[in-house]
């Protein structure tokens, strides 16, 4: 195998290369499902927009098992990055916007899709993405009618933000872990790429003495 053949296969990750991004997939659906109960379950003022609420939940399940299908759009400065990135926010915003506004406690996914979206892209690109996601934010908590008094109870809220903290934990360390294992893997790709130019150099010196071995015995 030459050192192309070599980089191409250690650029695709094959078996079980995809598993901890897969993970991460794993937390977004349990985000969802999380929201789905906090609607169901919470105040009232969180259902004013059902049939809206239920139809992005929907739209955020189907769009979690794409991801799930297709696990290589979570590695981080890929062409889908700016896609994923951009229908992240838009569904945590539209949440935002049908489950209260201002006081809804879907606030807190925005934060996750901020710090998905920045190990994701590039720095500058992650922090033009903060400001628009920002300015949306803010949009929508202009445009939304929200109840000034609409609180969640002490309990519910406590384990509220206990849950999204872990979320927070286990999506931030796995996009970690797949940029170091991004980085390890071309690093590696490098150092074979190397040892094999090398060998092959090697190589051709070597029938280059065998030749001459051979013309001075003739």
């Amino acid at each position: 195998m030459n050192s192309a053949s070599r980089l191409r296969s250690l650029a695709v990750p094959d078996g079980d290369g995809y598993g901890l991004a897969r993970v991460v997939v794993a937390v977004r659906v349990a985000v969802v499902l999380s929201i789905v109960v906090l609607v169901a379950t919470g105040p009232g003022w969180m259902r004013h927009h059902l049939g809206a609420t239920a139809a992005v939940l929907g739209a955020a399940l189907a769009y979690a098992a794409v991801l799930m299908a297709r696990p290589q759009f979570e590695v981080r400065r890929t062409r889908y990055s700016w896609l994923v990135a951009a229908v992240d926010a838009s569904m945590t915003l539209a949440l935002i916007a049908l489950t209260g506004g201002a006081a809804s406690p879907v606030v807190v996914v925005l934060v996750m899709a901020v710090i998905a979206s920045a190990a994701r892209l590039r720095f500058i690109e992650g922090l033009a993405h903060a400001a628009l996601v920002g300015a949306g934010y803010v949009l929508v908590v202009l445009v939304s009618h929200s109840d000034p008094d609409a609180v969640l109870d002490p309990p519910v809220q406590g384990l509220w933000w206990a849950l999204y903290l872990v979320f927070i934990a286990v999506l931030t360390g796995g996009l970690a872990v797949l940029l170091e294992r991004e980085h390890r893997s071309r690093v590696h790709a490098l150092v074979e790429a190397e040892a094999e130019h090398a060998a092959a150099e090697e190589e051709r010196d070597l029938r280059a003495r065998l030749l001459r071995s051979y013309e001075n015995q003739q």
